[in-house]
């Protein structure tokens, strides 16, 4: 019910520079977040909803994640994993033209369900080395758009597949609706 209502969940996360806003601004098709190639541009979340083919989708572009940030950078990381509790999907961006930290995937799938999370290797234009973007979900640049509609057609499938379930039924849209309910319920 909530993402009949709300849309779609999904946070973008990854170290400063993978990406992230550049797909943000890509799938709004609009320039909502900053982008430059200083790290830490981003130091909040923005948030946005778009129709991604059809289906309406909540996109959270999150602080770039790394090792000793500032303290303003560590706040907005803070809010970066508070993010990640209930998304329904987080797009963990690793760029596949530099080594990126592998094992921080682990380190972010400890607090969440690891089906959540989807590695998506961003700037696949830039790849060197075309075998290491078999270790990644899906490959994408948003320079070029390969990859985009395969996403884009993914996240709608998962809408879909939230939605089948309560067709023109009743349904209840918040986690606050479903605690009065059942208060309801053991009252009566």
């Amino acid at each position: 019910g909530e993402v009949a209502s709300n849309g779609l969940k999904v946070v973008l996360i990854g170290e400063p520079n993978s990406g992230k806003s550049t797909l943000m601004n890509y799938l709004l098709q609009e320039e909502r977040s900053i982008v430059t190639n200083i790290a830490g541009t981003t130091r909040d979340y923005i948030e946005a909803n778009c129709m991604l083919n059809g289906r309406l989708v909540r996109l959270f572009d999150t602080a770039g994640i790394r090792s000793n940030p500032s303290k303003i950078e560590q706040l907005g990381i803070d809010k970066s994993r508070e993010l990640m509790l209930d998304a329904d999907v987080i797009l963990h961006l690793l760029p596949v033209n530099k080594k990126s930290s592998r094992e921080k995937e682990d380190d972010l799938s400890k607090d969440v369900a690891p089906d959540r999370i989807w590695s998506l290797g961003t700037k696949s234009d830039l790849s060197a080395d075309p075998s290491r973007e078999g270790s990644y979900w899906h490959t994408i640049s948003c320079k070029t758009g390969d990859g985009l509609e395969e996403l884009k057609e993914k996240l709608a499938k998962i809408v879909d597949s939230k939605l089948e379930n309560i067709k023109d039924s009743a349904f209840i849209t918040t986690s606050r609706h479903k605690m009065a309910l059942e208060k309801a319920r053991s009252e009566l």
